[in-house]
């Protein structure tokens, strides 16, 4: 019994035994298989050469941006372009195939199918040559030029090595720093308007003085940076060219002006049952194709751009408040704790979700229609209002006061004027009725 135990015992050691020894075996072959192909630094490189079939495509870096200077010089997508460059920078082995091959065009590499050769902004370089995918994992086949050692590199290097020149270009054709603009000028089909920067606002200089929508103005903004090209019709184009893209008369003309001056230039295509946008840059000689939404998206007229709220203000950033109401002055103030206290003319608490709430119509009263260059207030009953309302808020330490006041009333509208503008705002009069006739049902019970 005895025996038979220790047998067995010595069975399992000499198992155990070779097991480990053939674990170590496999690791020293993993060490020395399995290293790594390419080792550099991705911000040492600063050019790049992809070659496949026939095609080469060359990257130089400028500062911190790629531009393609080969087949032809233009911006290159820095994402695109670095991606590239960091998926290689660390290129580690999955598996060698075999030392020392004598048939390599069976695995793409003779002729190489991708060549990749990055330089060193100290003039050295690395290469190396990508053949086909494995069939059984989608591994690709790999080699360093000076050798014939077969390998297999992860097979998601295919999708950077195969992006084709309209991948690796810079998409973006409008590029400027927004907040550096003071001055559009926007022109379509006869209606033009001319708008200016001051301070914080926007301003209308034309068609009309009149304060402009700040939003809109950023918006319009952000659709030109942001717009991408679907397609480059035409790399270095020709006045006599213009014609064939809409772009002789273009539907819209937007001159951007701060920092540097742009012209922007958009046509509608229209063909059966087709259409096509293009545009042009005057810092530029690109045709390039938008999505059919740029039209839209920048097809801002002036009614579109001015401002239409009578103040422009967040209620909740209003410290006094005040109504003048049959020449009798009713003001209200918050306190230290952001409570609303009546100051004028007794002291009182006050219900402060009642002033919120009135505040906040305030806040949303927008024009239906505007009367510029109004010939008498006297006509709009604007000479002596019926209320008169100042607003003070702080916003960021800055204290700035509003002053509205109401004129007549016509059916279910009311003229009202912002002393700041010389025109008169018509808007909805229902905010008048939350207006209470005696300043007691906002006292706080």
């Amino acid at each position: 019994m005895k025996v038979k135990t220790l047998l067995i015992l010595t069975a399992i050691l000499a198992i155990l035994v070779l097991s480990i020894i053939y674990v170590e075996k496999r690791e020293e072959r993993k060490e020395k298989f399995e290293g790594k192909l390419l080792t550099y630094n991705s911000s040492d490189i600063n050019k790049v050469e992809l070659k496949r079939g026939g095609e080469t495509i060359v990257f130089e870096k400028k500062d911190d941006s790629w531009e393609i200077t080969t087949p032809f010089k233009t911006k290159a997508d820095k994402y695109t372009v670095d991606r590239l460059v960091e998926d290689f920078s660390d290129l580690k082995i999955e598996r060698k195939v075999e030392e020392n091959s004598r048939d390599l065009k069976k695995y793409g590499l003779e002729p190489p199918q991708r060549i990749l050769k990055l330089w060193k902004k100290d003039g050295s370089s690395v290469s190396v040559y990508v053949g086909i995918e494995n069939p059984i994992d989608g591994a690709l086949y790999a080699k360093k030029p000076e050798e014939n050692i077969v390998y297999l590199i992860p097979s998601f290097l295919k999708s950077g090595l195969d992006k084709t020149l309209f991948d690796f270009r810079n998409k973006k054709i409008f590029e400027f720093e927004k907040d550096k603009v003071n001055r559009i000028i926007w022109e379509s089909e006869g209606k033009r308007w001319n708008a200016y920067k001051k301070e914080d606002e926007w301003y209308l200089d034309e068609p009309v003085k009149a304060l402009a929508d700040k939003g809109k103005i950023d918006d319009l903004l952000y659709s030109i940076t942001g717009a991408e090209a679907k397609g480059f019709a035409v790399e270095d184009y020709k006045e006599e060219q213009l014609k064939d893209y809409s772009l002789d008369k273009p539907k819209i003309k937007i001159k951007i002006m701060g920092e540097r001056e742009m012209e922007i230039s958009a046509g509608l295509k229209e063909e059966k049952d087709k259409k096509s946008v293009y545009a042009i840059s005057s810092l530029s000689k690109i045709i390039a194709e938008l999505p059919e939404t740029f039209i839209s998206e920048i097809d801002k007229k002036p009614e579109d751009i001015r401002e239409k709220s009578v103040a422009v203000f967040w209620s909740f950033d209003v410290q006094r408040f005040s109504i003048v109401k049959e020449g009798k002055e009713y003001l209200f103030e918050k306190d230290k704790q952001d409570k609303w206290e009546m100051k004028k003319p007794e002291k009182k608490e006050i219900d402060g979700t009642k002033i919120n709430d009135f505040l906040r119509k305030i806040e949303d009263l927008e024009a239906k229609e505007f009367i510029d260059n109004p010939v008498s207030l006297k006509d709009y009953g604007l000479e002596k209002p019926n209320f008169q309302f100042k607003i003070v808020t702080k916003e960021r330490g800055q204290e700035k006061t509003i002053e509205i006041l109401t004129g007549k009333e016509e059916n279910d509208k009311v003229y009202v004027k912002n002393k700041r503008f010389n025109y008169i705002f018509v808007v909805d009069n229902s905010f008048l009725k939350e207006i209470p006739k005696n300043f007691d049902e906002w006292k706080k019970k």
